[in-house]
């Protein structure tokens, strides 16, 4: 059994591009630090120098480096690779959009026990929930819930964060109303759970019922980022 929390790319990359990569280290740490895909630190690093939507690639690159240095890394095996291909089959007959990163990271969760997914794609996470098995429900988790318990380690960081780079994700720049000159944690809180709420509409069955991972994994059995 894979004791890990999986991590997709878009939750690695916005959460570094927020200077959050210890953060997100520590509320997805259980017994071993949280695991990607061997290839995600390839394309994850040309997307921390490139990204246009991106406006620090030096911050980014950094805080990448910190996570890929503490994070496994996993290759899905044959099995997992035939296991991701017919999620992707599936979606393409039903007219969902599922990449393949993702499905291979569900087959992980499903053939390794992983604890936890997180993902960043709300598109994969609506496709997955008419095509996964029920092996998958209560297994997966959304950016916005990463976020949730990230706050926990101050709001006024993770606000500067996010609020430096409104471009990496306009609904998060919203949650954390990036336009004002202040804003309560409550307030930032409702907006997460708002968007987790709409998401849950679509996706409910695959969703942990928590609005945060802290219940999944929490900071005194985890593994400190830096």
């Amino acid at each position: 059994m894979l004791e890990a929390v999986l991590l997709d790319n878009d939750v690695v990359l916005k959460m570094c591009s927020y200077a959050a990569a210890g953060r997100l280290l520590e509320v997805t740490s259980r017994a071993t630090p949280p695991a990607l895909l061997e290839v995600a630190s390839f394309s994850l690093r040309r997307q921390a120098r490139k990204s246009r939507a991106i406006p620090n690639h030096e911050v980014t690159t950094e805080q990448l480096e910190v996570l890929l240095a503490k994070v496994l890394r996993l290759e899905p095996t044959e099995e997992e690779i035939e296991l991701a291909a017919e999620f992707e089959d599936n979606a393409l007959r039903l007219g969902l959009e599922l990449d393949p990163g993702e499905s291979q990271l569900v087959a992980i969760l499903l053939r390794r026990g992983a604890p936890l997914l997180v993902t960043g794609d709300k598109r994969a996470l609506v496709a997955l929930a008419s095509i996964a098995p029920p092996e998958a429900n209560a297994r997966m988790a959304c950016l916005e819930q990463a976020v949730a318990s990230a706050i926990a380690g101050g709001l006024a960081k993770m606000r500067s964060g996010v609020c430096s780079c409104r471009s990496v994700d306009t609904a998060l720049s919203m949650c954390f109303s990036c336009s004002s000159t202040s804003v309560s944690e409550e307030q930032v809180m409702q907006g997460l759970r708002s968007y987790i709420a709409d998401l849950r509409s679509r996706a409910g069955r695959l969703m942990i019922p928590s609005d945060s991972l802290i219940p999944i994994a929490s900071q005194e059995d985890g593994i400190r980022g830096e």
